[in-house]
């Protein structure tokens, strides 16, 4: 009975253990189908420096006319060629890049801006008119496509009570970008105003570049190249034609001895810019088979030749390099636990794509691994979707860190029940309530099943005190035929057998152990035959045992009546020397 007891204990924390598992109370350590994921400690924040996976040879780079000049791989941030990408100079028009970027990321698109009585007329303009009720969303496309400095100034009025205080916005959303170079004072570029000239490097406008084109509508505007502003207030239609003319241009020029088109295949953006001081600038980009170079040139003495060396560059880039995608932007790379929540997990992944810059041709080489670093174990519901949890790293075979980017949740969880304060998310809670029934259940067989086993134990007790009380009874319980006659109140006397003990009903032994010496017992079924104790006597050693218990005195009480149950069954099965009967095969003398 033991053993199986303890075989349902075993059961039953078996299956407490598993709803657990399976309600997320307890973690689970089979973790197979899911990425790994580790706390970043300060030890791997001090590595965490990203570093090429291969070897930056620009011996072979193309000659460019633009004094200042890099490439970039959009997806890694990989540089790929420089020249003099860390010295400061004007960025004339391409300042509009930040203008653009901070109105994408804090003005409604549909918003309607009236045009102040003051705007902007020198330089390029897309003809605003004071009083004009105008959308952010074509204003943008007024100040990227013309490159309209009026459209620049609206919008940064829009989002500052001035140039100041929106030159040290730009000022901050370029350093978060990485750019620490860079000097911001006015929203367009325009240098007639000495005292409010922007400075920036190659390097910085990379950088800045680069996370705006992470933004849909950024990306929108600038790869668009043509554009109609529907009729205002104040303004027939207008149509804008993009300035950066790789993006439609089928004018011709020579590049390496080929001639072709400006308009560039795959061209993406960006900007053009110029200034008599800043010289003609050019900051785009080009994808080609899922690889994205951005390129960035500057003081170039001719319009036309900035566009030629973003072809050149482009060439050179795309000709060499291309993007390992180890993780695409969306794509679930995994899950992070959440506390409290409606669900017990949140799936995670990245905001862009996450790539390493290999030599183009050489992908089935390469062996990357890919970790995932969360910044902490768990996050506590309520969990938005676009929140920051950690960090996708990617390692080369010899365990160089040689891609990162940021791990965003990519689905809200929103605050669960009461029963998620214990591990128990709302999404388990049927899985729950089944597995809670089937242990009711478990526990209730087993009470029923315990039930019958002791029915069956006191079914066989039964038989055994049924068989022992027989033994008894055959053996006459030490008493002659003519005690027995006595006690049951029989007129007739019992006779004993020549072997064997006599026998007494139900009824007789009924009425004997009314009198309380011996423990009451249910209904006896006699036995076809007398049952025997496990013993060596015979019958008439017994008898003979029995026969000296008899008292000395008429009114002695016999000795076997001061027994206990357990005694008297002690006597009858204890084995013991021979005991001659008292008569000659007969039983007791006086019978």
């Amino acid at each position: 009975m033991k053993s199986e007891t303890n075989r349902f204990i075993n059961l039953l924390a078996s299956v407490v253990i598993t709803a657990l598992l399976l309600t997320g109370a307890v973690p689970s350590f089979a973790m197979a189908a899911e990425p790994a994921f580790a706390a970043e400690t300060a030890a791997d924040q001090e590595e965490s420096a990203v570093l090429p996976a291969i070897t930056i040879d620009q011996t072979d780079a193309p000659k460019i006319e633009g004094t200042s000049a890099i490439v970039m791989d959009m997806d890694t941030g990989t540089v790929l060629y420089e020249k003099e990408a860390d010295k400061v100079r004007e960025p004339a028009s391409i300042t509009k890049i930040v203008t653009c970027l901070l109105a994408v990321e804090n003005l409604p698109l549909d918003k309607e801006v009236t045009v102040p009585e003051d705007v902007e007329t020198e330089g390029s303009t897309m003809g605003l008119v004071p009083g004009e009720k105008i959308t952010v969303e074509e204003l943008l496309y007024g100040m990227m496509l013309p490159s309209g400095n009026d459209a620049a100034e609206v919008l940064a009025l829009e989002m500052a009570d001035d140039f100041d205080e929106f030159g040290q916005m730009m000022e901050e959303r370029a350093a978060a970008c990485g750019a620490d170079h860079s000097v911001f004072k006015n929203p367009n570029g325009l240098n007639e105003d000495r005292s409010r000239l922007n400075y920036t490097t190659a390097r910085d406008l990379a950088l800045i570049s680069r996370e705006a084109m992470q933004n849909p509508e950024f990306r929108k505007v600038v790869g668009t190249a043509k554009h109609t502003v529907p009729k205002t207030n104040k303004s027939e239609k207008r149509k804008l034609e993009n300035s950066n003319i790789c993006l439609w241009s089928k004018e011709t020029t020579t590049i390496k001895g080929k001639e072709r088109t400006y308009k560039y295949k795959g061209c993406t953006g960006i900007k053009t810019g110029f200034t008599s001081d800043a010289g003609n600038c050019f900051v785009g980009s080009a994808k080609r088979n899922g690889t994205e170079m951005l390129i960035v040139t500057l003081n170039a003495e001719d319009p036309l030749e900035r566009y030629d060396d973003g072809i050149l560059l482009w060439d050179y880039a795309l000709g060499k390099y291309e993007t390992y995608k180890a993780l695409k932007a969306g794509d679930e790379a995994g899950v992070t636990r959440v506390r409290r929540g409606e669900k017990k997990t949140a799936p995670v992944g990245t905001g862009q794509d996450l790539g390493v810059t290999i030599l183009k041709g050489t992908a089935d080489q390469q062996e990357f691994t890919t970790e995932f670093r969360l910044d902490e174990d768990k996050v506590t519901a309520p969990v938005k979707k676009g929140q920051k949890v950690g960090t996708a790293l990617v390692f080369n075979k010899q365990g160089r860190l040689v891609g990162e980017e940021t791990l965003y949740t990519l689905a809200a969880v929103g605050k669960g029940g009461p029963l998620s304060y214990i591990g128990i998310a709302d999404e388990d809670l049927p899985e729950t309530a089944c597995v809670a029934g089937a242990v009711v259940l478990l526990i209730i067989g087993f009470r029923f099943f315990r039930r019958g086993r002791r029915k069956k134990e006191r079914k066989k007790k039964r038989e055994e005190i049924r068989g022992e009380l027989a033994t008894m009874r055959t053996a006459g319980v030490g008493m002659t035929a003519r005690e027995l006659n006595q006690v049951t109140g029989k007129e007739e006397e019992i006779k004993p057998i020549d072997r064997g003990p006599s026998r007494i009903s139900d009824e007789e032994f009924k009425a004997w152990t009314s009198t309380g010496r011996v423990p009451k017992v249910g209904k006896i079924t006699p036995r076809d035959k007398p049952f025997r104790p496990e013993t060596s006597r015979s019958d008439e050693e017994l008898f003979a045992l029995l026969e000296e218990a008899k008292p000395k005195a008429p009114d002695e009480p016999r000795k076997h009546a001061g027994l206990t149950w357990d005694e008297l069954l002690e006597v009858m099965s204890s084995p013991g020397p021979a005991v001659p009967p008292s008569g000659k095969g007969k039983g007791p003398k006086d019978v």
